[in-house]
């Protein structure tokens, strides 16, 4: 019989019997709930009562059928494992993933988000591996009773989602994790858009982040996946990126002063030629001109 199986081992072999079976007058009964919380040596009992009921207590029928499932978990498994492996090594992915589990759009005929939230209560994960293991708590609960293959099938399309996503992805390309600066202030002007505009989105997103990894993963998210209209996501991308030239040349011009003069067109004519010559923009080349004339008098 079944001894120290894994959860989703268990998941797997019941749903292996009930699928083999579900067209026979003589099905296999339904298990007991499995709930997040649930004793998975008391599920294992009572799988075991449900295949030896199911073949009659016939010792070889049943070795037969473990052998079978035994053999049919560990090649469909490995892909879930593949998938799984693909959102521990890719942040951002697993961000985005988590964003479409609790925007409803990750779900199955055996379960969704509301109705996991109803029966989980809601605790968002702080950081990627609490995200993880939340994915894969979720991904087990809307996968009870389905096989494995269902299930890969479920993620993998979601993985094509997202790997579309991230070539669409409106996220402004300067951004960048490694500098904390500019992560922190991008993420303040979304929040000051969504507090003024009031999208219809999961309060999750409006999540302070402590750590500059995270406001940089929120920040991904955010563009990568389809919050908001296209057309508003792009207009808020881009406005992000006008403030923040704005701001940066600010802070570039707040030591110079302005100069305003009038010059011969002519002139002006070899001030573009120049600026162009050295690529350069025209007060560099004024400015470069000027300092070359000051060393040639010191040097005299």
């Amino acid at each position: 019989m079944l001894k120290d199986c894994s959860k989703s081992e268990l998941i797997y072999y019941y749903s292996h019997m009930y699928n083999k079976y579900k067209d026979m007058v003589h099905k296999p009964e339904l298990l007991m709930p499995l709930a997040p919380d649930s004793d998975m040596r008391e599920y294992e009992e009572d799988l075991n009562r449900h295949i030896s009921h199911f073949f009659h207590g016939n010792r070889k029928a049943i070795n037969k059928f473990i052998k079978e499932m035994t053999l049919s978990y560990k090649n469909t498994s490995s892909s879930l494992e593949v998938i799984f492996d693909w959102l521990k090594n890719d942040e951002r992915a697993c961000f985005w993933f988590w964003n479409a589990i609790i925007h409803g759009d990750i779900y199955s005929s055996k379960g969704s988000w509301n109705e996991y939230r109803n029966k989980n209560g809601i605790n968002y994960p702080a950081y990627h591996q609490q995200r993880l293991e939340a994915v894969k708590h979720y991904v087990s609960y809307i996968g009870h009773g389905l096989s494995d293959p269902e299930i890969y099938d479920i993620i993998s399309r979601c993985k094509d989602k997202y790997l579309d996503s991230i070539q669409h992805s409106l996220l402004p390309r300067w951004i960048s994790k490694d500098d904390a600066e500019s992560c922190q202030w991008v993420w303040e002007q979304i929040i000051n858009w969504i507090n003024k505009n009031k999208p219809n989105i999961n309060e999750y997103i409006t999540t302070p982040y402590p750590i500059v990894e995270e406001q940089y993963l929120a920040v991904c998210a955010f563009f990568d996946y389809p919050l908001l209209d296209p057309i508003a996501t792009r207009m808020l991308s881009q406005d992000i990126s006008k403030i923040r030239s704005q701001k940066k040349f600010r802070e570039k011009m707040k030591d110079k002063k302005p100069l305003n003069i009038h010059l011969d067109p002519k002139i002006k004519d070899d001030l573009v030629y120049l600026a162009g010559y050295y690529d350069m923009k025209i007060h560099a080349v004024i400015d470069m001109l000027i300092r070359k004339e000051i060393r040639a008098l010191k040097e005299k």
